[in-house]
C-alpha cells in the first residue's frame, strides 16, 4: 500500500503531461490512453517499478515530440520572417515607382504651361528603365503598379500575422518544454524514492528472515539453564588450599 501512496503524485503528474501535450498527439490519443489504461492503481501497486519505466519512457516520447515541433515552429518563423521582409522591400519598391509615375503624369499634364519646361515631361520618357511613349501607357502602367501595391501590403500584413501566431505558438511549446522538463525531474526523484523504498523492503525481509532462523534455532535448542555453583565445582575436588586460593590475588 506505501508504494501506491509514494507514486500515486507520479500518476497524477505524468498524466498530467499527457493532457497538456495532447494535441501533439492528436493522432495517437486512442493508442496512448489504452496503453495508460493498462496500468490500474492494481498493477501499479504489484509493479510500481515497471510503471515508472513506462512513465519515464511515456516522457522522453512526449520531450522528442515536443522538440521536433518546436523546431519546425522556429523554421516556419523564420520562413515567414523572410518573406515579411521580402514584401515590405517591394512594397516600398511598387510605393516609389507610383510617386514617380504621379510625379511624371503631373509634370506632362502641365507641360504646355510657362513655368513648366516641356523637355522635362515630353513623351516617351524613362522611369526606372521602364519606356512610356504616351500617356496610355503611362496610365496603364500606374494602375498596375497600384494593383501590385496592393498586393504586397496583404502579403506584408498576412506574414506579419502569421509571425505573430507562429511565435505565439513557439512561446506554447517552449512553456510545454518547461512544464515537462519540471515533470520528468519529479519523477526522477519519485522513481529513486520508490526504488529505494523496493530495496528497503528486500533488507527488512531478509532481516525479518534471518530473526525468524534464529528464533526458531533457539526454540529447537532451548533455553540455556541458570548457572549453578555445584556445577562448576568438582564433587571429588577438596577445598582449595589457603596457598591457591591466595593466588588469586583478592
Amino acid at each position: 500500500m506505501k508504494n501506491g501512496i509514494i507514486i500515486a503524485g507520479v500518476v497524477a503528474a505524468v498524466f498530467a503531461v499527457a493532457y497538456l501535450t495532447s494535441d501533439v498527439f492528436s493522432t495517437k490519443v486512442d493508442q496512448a490512453a489504452k496503453q495508460w489504461a493498462k496500468w490500474t492503481p492494481e498493477n501499479i501497486q504489484k509493479d510500481p517499478a515497471g510503471y515508472l519505466a513506462f512513465a519515464q519512457t511515456q516522457l522522453e516520447k512526449a520531450n522528442d515530440t515536443l522538440e521536433a515541433r518546436h523546431i519546425a515552429l522556429k523554421t516556419k518563423q523564420n520562413e515567414y520572417k523572410t518573406k515579411h521582409t521580402q514584401a515590405k522591400v517591394q512594397k516600398a519598391k511598387y510605393e516609389k515607382l507610383l510617386v514617380e509615375l504621379r510625379g511624371k503624369y503631373s509634370d506632362a499634364k502641365n507641360s504646355d504651361s510657362a513655368e513648366v519646361v516641356a523637355s522635362a515631361a515630353s513623351y516617351p520618357l524613362e522611369i526606372n528603365g521602364i519606356p512610356i511613349k504616351d500617356e496610355t501607357t503611362l496610365k496603364k502602367l500606374a494602375v498596375k503598379t497600384n494593383k501590385k501595391l496592393k498586393h504586397q501590403t496583404k502579403l506584408e500584413s498576412t506574414y506579419a500575422l502569421y509571425q505573430k501566431k507562429l511565435a505565439a505558438q513557439v512561446t506554447k511549446v517552449e512553456g510545454q518544454l518547461e512544464k515537462l522538463a519540471e515533470k520528468r525531474e519529479e519523477l526522477d526523484l519519485q522513481t529513486e524514492v520508490v526504488l529505494l523504498k523496493l530495496e528497503m523492503d528486500k533488507l527488512n525481509n531478509l532481516n525479518d528472515g534471518l530473526a525468524a532462523i534464529f528464533n526458531t534455532s533457539v526454540a529447537i535448542a532451548g533455553e540455556p539453564d541458570a548457572i549453578n555453583v555445584d556445577d562448576l565445582i568438582d564433587a571429588g575436588e577438596g577445598t582449595a588450599t589457603d596457598t591457591e586460593f591466595s593466588e588469586l590475588g583478592w
